[in-house]
C-alpha cells in the first residue's frame, strides 16, 4: 500500500489531502497514514515533495472512529478491526442504526460484525486462516453453539476435497 502511494507521489498523481487533528504533540493523522508514508518513501528515493496537503478533522472522538471506518481512501479493515470500531461506537452510546448510517453500511452488517465477539477463539482462528467468512462463522456459531468448530472443520475438509480453500454456505448446509 505504501509502495503504491510512493509511486503516486513520484508520478505526480493527485492525491486527497490527509485528514489531521492538532494535538499538544503536533499533528495526528486521522486518515492518510499510507499516503504520508508513501510520501516519506518517495522523498527517501530522491523525489522532493514540497507540500502535503492536510485538512483539519472536526468532530467528536466517536465521529473520528466512524470516519476511520467509512474512509474509502484507506486500506480495507478486516472484520475484526471493523467489529472493534463498531464496539467502540456502541460504547459512545450509539445504536446499530446510528452506526450503520454514519459508516455507510447496513444495520445487518453492523449486527453481524458486533456478533463476532460471540464466536470462539478457535472460530476466529479459522476466519483469520481464510477457511470461513466472518458471516458464515457467526451464522454457524448461532446455530450450533459449542459444536460450531466441528461443523466448520468438516465443511473445510469437504471444501478442500473439492479443491477449495474456504468453506461456503453450501458446504455448511448440504442439501
Amino acid at each position: 500500500h505504501v509502495e503504491y502511494f510512493a509511486n503516486c507521489w513520484i508520478e505526480g498523481q493527485p492525491l486527497p489531502p490527509l485528514t489531521v487533528t492538532v494535538t499538544e504533540k503536533g499533528k495526528k493523522i486521522e486518515d492518510g497514514q499510507h499516503r504520508y508514508l508513501g510520501a516519506l518513501k518517495a522523498i527517501k528515493m530522491g523525489h522532493p515533495i514540497q507540500r502535503i496537503e492536510c485538512k483539519d478533522f472536526t468532530g467528536t472522538e466517536a465521529d473520528k472512529i466512524a470516519f476511520m471506518v467509512s474512509s474509502s481512501q484507506g486500506k480495507a479493515l478486516d472484520p475484526f478491526e471493523r467489529a472493534k470500531a463498531y464496539t467502540r461506537l456502541k460504547g459512545f452510546g450509539w445504536n446499530n442504526e446510528e452506526i450503520a448510517k454514519k459508516v455507510g453500511r447496513s444495520v445487518s452488517d453492523v449486527q453481524m460484525h458486533l456478533s463476532l465477539g460471540d464466536v470462539s477463539p478457535e472460530m476466529k482462528e479459522r476466519i483469520n486462516l481464510g477457511q470461513i467468512s466472518y458471516a458464515n462463522a457467526v451464522a454457524v456459531t448461532r446455530e450450533h453453539g459449542d459444536d460450531a468448530v466441528k461443523i466448520v472443520d468438516g465443511a473445510v475438509k469437504e471444501a478442500n476435497a473439492n479443491g477449495k480453500v474456504r468453506a461456503t454456505a453450501r458446504n455448511l448446509n448440504p442439501k
